[in-house]
């Protein structure tokens, strides 16, 4: 079962966190905190007394051990009133003086007396050795393997150490080999990182050139422009003005010329009806007083109407004239206009090329 252990401002230890499962082994260099992590670990089985394992500018320290079916916390502080605290199982603080808590020596890490000494079976001295017996004398050797139950806990605790002792040996020659083959494939890429640093400039260079490519299609673009300018310039020199028909005049005269055609539709329906009574003024008619009055009337409004019809139509001949001019005005500007652009080659307002 693996016991998740985190330790808080315990000597050189500002925060960490280790996973134990079996047989532990911490390794590292001096100065590290591998001793500073098992005494904060015994410190939550023996309530070690003081405060001078508190870390340098810290006033609390904290160590939690989750053995998976009970966790336990214990903490000290540097103030007067700061007391030794416990936490099992996220209970109510325990506060057991210098004594340890009953409910956590129950979890069974205790140590042992072997001839008047105290042994920590479970968790072994920083250089004592994996046999933590080794480092006691003869006395307190005799004293532990005189006890068959004793015995029997480290034979197993010696068997359980070469199994995993095996395990880790296969498992470091696993290891081992991998290494060497990563290394070999490490190997395959030395003296690329030049390669790379060189396809990076590459590839910023490559943007910067694209960037002045763009550049130079504009320029380009601008100075085709301007010989073209240059080109329709010298073209136009020799020309003199040209008098383009007024936009405002040309829309009027259509107007009134749609106006025209309009008194010539009513013209043409006028004439029409003008026929219906021609010879009326040559005929004779025998009538009373009173019908021939209102016929006389008839046709003084009739003969009125010839006359207003007349004048319509003089009106008309005198507008179709005026047309007629206009049209022939319109015609000769407008081919004196075609032979303007012809000779320049392009409209110089759009820029429109004119075929000659």
């Amino acid at each position: 079962m693996a016991v998740r252990v985190r330790v808080q401002n315990f000597q050189s230890i500002s925060d960490a966190e280790v996973e134990i499962s079996g047989f532990t082994v911490i390794t590292g260099t001096n100065n590290t905190g591998k001793t500073a992590l098992q005494r904060a670990i015994r410190g939550v089985f023996q309530n070690t007394p003081g405060t001078a394992f508190i870390r340098e500018g810290q006033t609390t320290c904290e160590v939690t051990l989750d053995l998976g079916d009970h966790k336990v916390t214990w903490s000290k502080g540097t103030g007067k009133k700061d007391r030794p605290t416990y936490i099992i199982d996220g209970g109510d603080p325990i506060y057991p003086g210098q004594a340890v808590p009953e409910e956590v020596a129950a979890l069974g890490v205790v140590p042992i007396q072997a001839g008047g000494q105290e042994v920590w079976p479970t968790i072994a001295p920083q250089f004592s050795g994996q046999i933590f017996l080794l480092d006691k004398p003869g006395s307190a050797v005799a004293e532990a393997v005189a006890d068959v139950e004793r015995v029997g806990q480290l034979n197993r605790a010696l068997r359980n150490a070469e199994s995993d002792r095996r395990t880790a040996a296969a498992t470091l020659k696993v290891r081992v080999t991998d290494l060497a083959g990563f290394e070999a494939q490490v190997a395959q890429y030395e003296g690329l990182d030049d390669a790379v640093a060189g396809v990076r400039s590459l590839e910023e260079a490559q943007v910067v050139v694209l960037r002045m490519a763009r550049a130079v299609q504009g320029v380009q673009s601008l100075r085709d422009r301007l010989r073209a300018a240059q080109e329709a310039a010298a073209i136009l020199e020799p020309v003199g003005a040209i008098v383009v028909p007024d936009a405002d005049a040309a829309k009027a005269l259509q107007l009134e010329l749609d106006g025209l055609r309009k008194l010539q539709q009513r013209l043409q329906k006028a004439r029409g009806e003008v026929t219906r009574y021609v010879g009326v003024g040559n005929l004779l008619v025998s009538v009373d007083e009173g019908p021939s009055k209102r016929l006389l009337d008839a046709l003084k409004v009739l003969k009125g109407f010839q006359a207003k019809l007349q004048a319509s139509k003089d009106r008309v001949d005198e507008h179709q004239a005026a047309l007629t001019t206009a049209e022939v005005e319109q015609t000769a500007a407008l081919a004196e206009f075609d032979a303007a652009l012809k000779d320049i080659g392009q409209c110089p307002t759009c820029g429109f090329e004119v075929q000659p």
